[in-house]
């Protein structure tokens, strides 16, 4: 009778090693595939309004390799697909200089979420430069829907 406890005993230790060895490196593998976002925000996530329709509109000003860049962000709330038309006016309050940017009948599917990026080539036409002598700092906006 003993050296069948044993033997269960035995089996119980080498499977709890197995699945401890087994998890730590599935745990290793997870965080080493992920990428660290290294993204250097000048202007952090800034919600502005939400039009009539539920679109949501925000910025970001962001520095790419090729130098500060506004981001803008969208989202349809609305129950179906729609088009949005706005003017973004953006003020430095240190230098007193704006900015205007158009963006007239931009589509947006039921709850798409446009969120673009430096390193993406999605959503490419919601990136703009920052005027030269604006500070990101300071900036500041209002959106006008159309």
């Amino acid at each position: 009778m003993k050296p069948i406890i044993l033997k269960a005993a035995l089996c119980q230790i080498l499977k709890s090693k197995f699945l401890l060895l087994f998890f730590f490196t599935f745990i290793c593998f997870h965080l080493s595939a992920q990428k660290i976002d290294d993204t250097k925000y000048l202007k952090h996530h800034t919600f502005l309004k939400e039009s009539p329709t539920m679109v949501d509109v925000s910025f970001s000003i962001i520095e790419c390799d090729n130098g500060p860049k506004i981001f803008l962000e969208l989202m349809n709330e609305y129950h179906s697909s729609q088009s949005t038309s706005f003017k973004l006016r953006l003020y430095d309050q240190s230098t007193k200089k704006t900015q205007e940017i158009e963006i007239s009948n931009y589509y947006l599917k039921l709850g798409a979420f446009c969120h673009p990026t430096c390193d993406q080539d999605q959503f490419t036409d919601l990136i703009f430069d920052v005027k030269e002598g604006m500070n990101p700092m300071y900036i500041t906006g209002e959106v006008e829907f159309h």
